[in-house]
This record gives C-alpha cells, structure tokens and sequence, in this order.
C-alpha cells in the first residue's frame, strides 16, 4: 500500500486528511503480495469515518495492478467480507508465512507482534482497532478485547505478524516507506557471487604444417595447440593457430560440413576433408598436415586445381540434348524410378580431388590420364537416360591414355571422403568402350510432353 502514500491526491480528500484509525490499517498492510480483496475485508470490519472516505478507498483499490491483487493467496485461504474468519497466507509448515496466531496461544497480542492498547480516547497505537467507551472518534464502540482479538476484529484477522510486525505498536510517521515484513532485509538482497566454472585440463598436442611461399624454401613448422581447448576437427586446430598463433597460415575452407571440398589435403599420410576429420586423441604423436600431393601448391596447404578443373570441362558435364533449339523451355526432361536409381553413387561427388590426388597413375600421367574423379563424372552423363549425346562421350574417352591408364589400385575408393566407388565406375565405363555393355533406352517415354511444340 505504498502507492497511498506517494500519490498526493490520494492523501487529501474533501481538504481533510484520511481518519488516523483507518490510515493505520493501511500501514499495516505492508505485503503487497496480500490480494486486494483481504484489504477491502480489513476495511470493511474496522470503523472508520469521514466524509469522502468510501470513494478514497475505491480509488486506491482501483489503482492497484491485477498481478498485484492476484498474487495473494487461493481463494479459499481469503476471508469474504460478511465472515469472520482469519486470514492464512499458506506459509508455515509448508515454507510459506505463519497463520494468523489464535488469541489463546497469544494472551495479550505478545506472540507475533505488539498488541493493540486500550484506549477510551480513540487513540489507537497499534495495528489493531482501539475500544471506544464513550463512542468518540465518529464510529461505533468496540468491544474490550485483548491485543489478538481486538486486530482480528478490526482487520479481519490481521495481526501483528502478518502486519509488517511494527515496533512499539505504532505505524510508520512521516512520508516514509513502510518498513519489510520480518526475516527480510531492507535493501536489496545480494547474491553470492558464483564460483567460475571448472577449466579443462590442457592437453597440448603438436601439429607438423607444411609451409611454403613463393620464394622460400618449404618447410614444415610445428605448433602446440590445446586441443581442450580447441574444436573436435584438424580444421578447428587449423582455425585457432591461424587466429591466436600465426595469421599467415593459409588454407582452403567454406562450409564446415563435408559438402564444398575446399579443405581436402593430406592429414597424417592419407587425403581426406579437414571438416570432418578428427584430431587423434593420441596426445604424443604430433599430426601432420601437408597440401594434396602431387598438384602445385599456391602457397602452404593450398593447391592449384586449375588444371583438375579444366580436365573437369573436358568431359562436357550438362545435359546434352539433339533438338537443343526447341526442347529447352518447353517441358521437364522425366525420368523413372529405375534410371533415377543407376545416378546414386555418381552425383555425390563434391569434386574435391582426394581421389584424383591419390591415384599413381594419374602422379605420372597427369597431363593425358584423367584422373579417378574426372572419369567418374563421365560415366554419370554417359549413363544418365535423359541425355542424348552418349556416341560422342564414348568417342571421346576412346583413347589409350584417358581411361585405360587406371590399373585398379584401389587408392580412389579407400580415400574418398564420401564413401563413393570411383573405381567401379571405370570399370564400367570401360566395359561401355568395350561393347561389352550398352546403355538401356529411358524406360520413361517423355519426347511426347515436346511434340507439336517444335
């Protein structure tokens, strides 16, 4: 009931001040947290009188927030304006605030709190109602009672614990703000400050990086990194000493996730994703990172592809169509379950050219073989059922150098980062250069969405 006091206009009504008995009752209700129903109660039971004092009390209980007056306890723990019954506010025995105190355990009002005096002047010093004898003070007497049940017959079970436990039986003077309930402090509660959380436990492990710039001597240069204090991956390593130990490390990277194939290099002797390999929990072996072998380096672990890339244009890898001057537009190019199904395995690739870079063959003959993953991209378009080009792809690859350099080491399938076959694929692909096999026709007739639009 603070805002009582802080709004002016709610302190003088009609030029008189609110009654002084009745002012007390609302000191005492000091917890907010009281619904405003069990203030209307305390009003209603005690006599007050003055003029204008039924509309200040409305205009004070219509102020009140609704999260204010529904912070109170249940309905069935709130007195009803007509009853009797003491107010409890559900602490006690549960963690809540004690009962109202019975008067027989509490002779005199000593339990929780003063008691209110007896007073034949009016002059009431406590929260309780004072006993009028002669019915002075413009209200009716009340009945000579001790300090318990004189507060709960004026407060409807308002008592002095559950009134902020005043001292000396008098309220507040002054502009002052009521004092807290007891057990709690006055200012603002502190709070322990919290213990900082557990540091991991260093565990550094070395990392042997390839080095080299035009016009140096390459090189390999050793860095001691915490990897408890560091990501799972060799690319997070990778990450945290070109941030916190040497910013001219340079290397590929772009999504993190296994998908673009930028950080492809070689990590302790075999040719793999930086982003999805794990540094090896062996703290006493140092790992060792080196670019994709047998390509030009540009500069530390970054290669030049530019020659990967243009054996990569050389297979021609878009759909090629016959009549290219009025199919494309007009309709979708369908295909069957069936011929979707002979593509899986061959569009994963990301073309990061682990393969292409562990292949011996394609160390020594990288000007005319095309490589493990250049191949298995010639055999996707070839075999795709939707493109009609298939006799000039074959012609193309018939050659003793593009193809039939592969010897069927293997080292493509066991180092792809993807978990894809590029071997079988130039099996196959041969074996189409053969005759052995041919290229079924597209189970699915779709050139009829394309007639009469040519």
């Amino acid at each position: 009931m603070y805002l009582l006091r802080q709004q002016p206009r709610l302190q003088l009504r009609h030029n008189t001040w609110i009654h002084q008995k009745g002012f007390q009752i609302i000191l005492c209700i000091q917890d907010v947290s009281k619904s405003v129903s069990y203030f209307t109660t305390a009003m209603a039971g005690a006599p007050i009188p003055g003029s204008g004092m039924d509309a200040t009390i409305s205009a004070a209980i219509s102020m009140v927030p609704p999260s204010v007056s529904r912070m109170g306890g249940s309905g069935s723990q709130e007195a009803s304006s007509t009853g009797e019954r003491p107010y409890s506010t559900g602490r006690g025995a549960a963690g809540g605030r004690p009962t109202a105190p019975s008067p027989s355990s509490q002779p005199g009002g000593k339990g929780g709190g003063p008691a209110a005096p007896t007073d034949s002047s009016g002059k009431g010093g406590g929260p309780a109602a004072p006993t009028y004898s002669s019915g002075k003070g413009g209200g009716p007497a009340a009945p000579t009672d001790s300090g318990a049940s004189a507060g709960r017959q004026a407060a409807g079970g308002i008592t002095a614990a559950d009134s902020g436990e005043l001292t000396a039986g008098k309220p507040p003077t002054g502009n002052s703000p009521p004092q807290p309930p007891s057990g709690q402090p006055s200012g603002a509660t502190k709070k322990a400050p919290t213990a900082p959380p557990p540091q991991k436990k260093s565990r550094m492990k070395n990392f042997d990086i390839y080095r080299w710039k035009p016009g140096d001597q390459p090189h390999t240069q050793t860095f001691s990194v915490d990897i408890a204090q560091c990501g799972p991956m060799v690319l997070d390593a990778l990450i945290k000493i070109k941030n916190e130990m040497d910013p001219t490390l340079t290397f590929r990277r772009s999504c993190r996730e296994g998908i673009c194939g930028s950080c492809a290099m070689n990590i302790n002797g075999t040719n793999s994703l930086a982003c999805i390999t794990s540094i090896d929990a062996s703290d006493s072996a140092a790992c060792r990172i080196y670019p994709l072998p047998h390509l030009y380096v540009v500069r530390d672990l970054v290669p030049d592809m530019s020659h990967f890339y243009a054996q990569y244009t050389s297979i021609q890898p878009w759909l090629q169509r016959k009549n290219k001057k009025h199919e494309p537009g007009t309709a979708q190019f369908l295909q069957s379950i069936e011929d979707r199904s002979t593509l899986d395995g061959l569009y994963e690739c990301i073309l990061c050219a682990c393969c292409q870079a562990s292949c011996p063959s394609y160390w020594w003959n990288s000007d005319k073989y095309l490589g493990p993953a250049v191949l298995m991209q010639a055999y996707r378009w070839v075999i795709d059922s939707r493109d009609e080009a298939t006799e000039n792809r074959l012609k193309f690859l018939a050659d003793p150098w593009r193809v039939y350099r592969c010897h069927t080491i293997l080292n493509c399938t066991n180092t792809c980062p993807k978990h894809l076959n590029p071997a079988r694929a130039i099996i196959q692909l041969k074996q189409l250069l053969s005759g052995m096999k041919k290229k079924g026709d597209s189970q699915l007739k779709a050139d009829a969405l394309h007639h009469g639009k040519v």
